[in-house]
């Protein structure tokens, strides 16, 4: 009987638990507590087929709630060894801000061409505190940011994670190029993710298409290296492999010499 009483006031004061639990309220971050962050902590943006002026924007993540107004964010180029692009001569901050109503912030960028001396130009980039965002993710407040004409690891996340779980995990621009060519351009804006599916500038596509998309990739490659034994398709120098796909370019494993890309592609 004991026992059996025991027992039963335990049930009680597992459902009296149980109810305090869902009662309580569940902490959420207030407008004052909101936070603006790089992640990835690298954008990189190719000009190739663009002219002019090209309109690049680095996206930023937030910590806290939508809101019914747009909300600045102060950034500022920091000096850096990095850098090797002048702000309002090779490029320009349009602005940075939370636009009203959604999760997210953006860096709008206007920068000017490259130049055959000057491939590639570069800047750093960094969030400082100012009246809508007092707090900062001292981890991710600052950001290197590139452009190119030349081939570049796609900046956007929804993009590179799809190659790195379906095509590679590892990236050169000979890879890159290839690819291109082989798949045509819509593989450089399409993802599989959620974030895929919410980008207006992306094509969101399921499963099924990357893995075929991959099994062309991977048979086009495999046909051609069995036909040219003496000239496989192999990556450039600049090849990484990371382990994974929020590690930022530079911060992969370099091999002694670049591989065949066929060795680094999935097989599916």
């Amino acid at each position: 009987m004991r026992r059996i009483v025991s027992i039963l006031s335990l049930a009680v004061a597992l459902s009296l638990l149980v109810i305090s639990c869902s009662e309580k309220q569940v902490p959420v971050y207030a407008v004052k507590d909101s936070c603006v962050f790089f992640d990835p902590v690298y954008s990189q943006f190719s000009l190739r087929g663009k002219s002019g002026v090209v309109e690049c924007t680095v996206n930023l993540k937030l910590y806290g709630p939508a809101v019914d107004y747009d909300r600045e964010i102060a950034v500022e180029v920091v000096d850096s060894s990095y850098n090797n692009a002048v702000l309002g001569t090779d490029f320009t901050i349009e602005r940075a801000y939370v636009p009203s109503g959604e999760l997210s912030g953006k860096i709008i960028l206007k920068v000017q061409p490259v130049t055959l001396e000057v491939p590639t130009r570069t800047t750093t980039l960094a969030i400082r505190k100012n009246k809508d965002f007092s707090y900062l993710k001292y981890d991710a407040d600052v950001c290197r940011v590139a452009w190119s004409d030349e081939y570049m690891r796609p900046s956007n996340p929804n993009v590179w994670q799809s190659w790195f779980y379906f095509f590679s995990n590892g990236y050169s621009k000979n890879y890159h190029k290839l690819l291109v060519e082989v798949l045509g351009d819509e593989v450089e804006r399409a993802g599989y993710t959620n974030g895929a599916r919410n980008d207006p500038e992306l094509s969101y596509r399921i499963f099924t298409w990357w893995y075929a998309q991959a099994k062309v990739f991977y048979d086009f490659v495999q046909e051609h290296d069995l036909a040219h034994p003496d000239d496989p398709y192999m990556h450039s120098d600049d090849f990484e492999v990371y382990t994974n796909y929020s590690t930022a370019v530079g911060k992969g494993t370099k091999p002694d010499t670049p591989p065949t890309i066929l060795s680094t592609i999935f097989k599916n």
